[in-house]
């Protein structure tokens, strides 16, 4: 074991503080903390053991775009043809939750963010209250981000498509997790209309669904799936 803790300990946390791991826990003599080298963790000879976060940030801000006006954040990313693709999440003068994209050569500095969305809500399950997506919704959403729209976007690439999974949210029911794809090809040359009609994972409209992704290989010759069924992580193939 790297440390074990005394047998009344209830462990509270873990956190990396520069070159240290700190464990929390609490006893019976109160709160307390051990910090352990990263070098006795993980061995001398390992020079980057964990995830630096970038000096640059935010890399993406919300701008003056009508469409990320409020808020642009819960990303996913791509990596293809020399560029890191980043969609995310952007919240606009709408107030409704829509996906954008931006281009990174090394996915810190942005090259480019698209000024209209690649992906908008389509159906009733996914479409606050409104006609056109342009609309001024006013119906607010069940918690803070909008009164809903497309949320949360994770994108996969597998063969020659795009498949992308999301949160939509209506602000009537509750948030459903959805799947729609296209072609790279079409993605990569705007044709952003092409995206397939999205179908939800659940109909039940009770049932909050989130947090999907389809991993990028087959495994035992069948798509695996991981999403969230409240409060749970499911696998399905």
């Amino acid at each position: 074991p790297v440390w074990e803790a005394p047998a009344d300990a209830d462990m509270l946390g873990t956190i990396q503080n520069g070159k240290e791991i700190e464990f929390y826990f609490s006893s019976d003599e109160g709160e307390k903390k051990v910090s352990i080298p990263v070098e006795k963790i993980l061995g001398q000879e390992t020079s980057h053991p964990f995830i630096d976060r970038v000096e640059i940030n935010p890399i993406i801000s919300s701008s003056e775009n009508i469409w990320d006006s409020q808020a642009a954040f819960n990303p996913t990313a791509i990596y293809e043809d020399g560029k890191v693709y980043i969609f995310y999440r952007a919240i606009g003068d709408t107030n409704m939750s829509v996906v954008m994209c931006a281009e990174s050569i090394d996915g810190v500095h942005i090259d480019k963010k698209h000024a209209k969305p690649i992906y908008i809500p389509k159906l009733d399950f996914e479409r606050p209250d409104g006609d056109h997506p342009d609309t001024n919704y006013k119906h607010k959403s069940w918690a803070w981000g909008g009164v809903g729209g497309c949320e949360d976007p994770k994108v996969t690439k597998i063969g020659d498509d795009l498949h992308m999974f999301y949160v939509g949210y209506n602000g009537r029911h509750v948030p459903k997790l959805a799947y729609t794809r296209i072609r790279y090809e079409d993605f990569k040359n705007g044709d952003w209309d092409k995206w397939r009609k999205p179908v939800l994972l659940l109909e039940n409209k009770e049932v909050i669904s989130k947090s999907g992704m389809v991993f990028p290989e087959k495994i035992h010759g069948k798509y695996c799936v991981m999403h969230r069924i409240y409060p749970d992580i499911q696998i399905d193939f």
